[in-house]
């Protein structure tokens, strides 16, 4: 009797422990979600859409714009292939020479391969854009002020563009209509 007590609580140990648990299968189920949520996180920026980098190039230049109004500074605009950089700058010595402020990083934008961003202004190209302390837009080195057209495009020959206007504004015209 005794030993029929003792096999059935073998065979019961057994039986419970060659299974897996509901708390061992929400760990698992926890720990692929958490891995899972990390691998989307860190996707390349390759899979970034052109609207998608039309606004992201909209908010930085307003937010450029923002800045340099509250702070009082100049922020430029720079153009360079599929990238572009925005920087602070500051007239250390109060000559006029604006530079670029070394205590801030500059934000620098890479595009995805496959994108390109240029830019013309009314009376030419322009590589470069600044905006004053009080938000407008500064001359560009001939002297001349006028509406600024950043184009950013993909290897399909679509375009997304956006307008830097004298008074500073930043203008995007309507993001449903795709020129190619």
């Amino acid at each position: 009797m005794m030993t029929q007590m003792r096999l059935g609580r073998m065979r019961n140990r057994s039986r419970g422990q060659s299974g897996t648990s509901l708390p061992e299968v929400m760990v698992t189920l926890g720990i692929i979600t958490v891995l899972m949520g990390a691998g989307v996180l860190s996707l390349d920026r390759d899979y970034l859409d052109l609207d998608t980098a039309r606004q992201t190039l909209v908010n930085e230049l307003r937010m450029a714009r923002m800045q340099a109004t509250l702070k009082g500074v100049r922020f430029r605009f720079t153009i360079d292939g599929n990238t572009y950089r925005i920087e602070r700058l500051v007239d250390t010595e109060g000559d006029g020479n604006w530079e670029v402020d070394n205590a801030f990083s500059p934000k620098v934008v890479s595009l995805p391969a496959g994108y390109a961003v240029t830019s013309t202004a009314t009376v030419g190209p322009a590589t470069k854009a600044e905006f004053d302390g009080r938000g407008l837009l500064v001359a560009q080195p001939d002297g001349s002020v006028g509406v600024i057209s950043i184009v950013i495009s993909d290897d399909d020959g679509r375009q997304k563009v956006v307008k830097l206007w004298p008074s500073g504004q930043v203008d995007s015209p309507d993001p449903s209509v795709v020129t190619s």
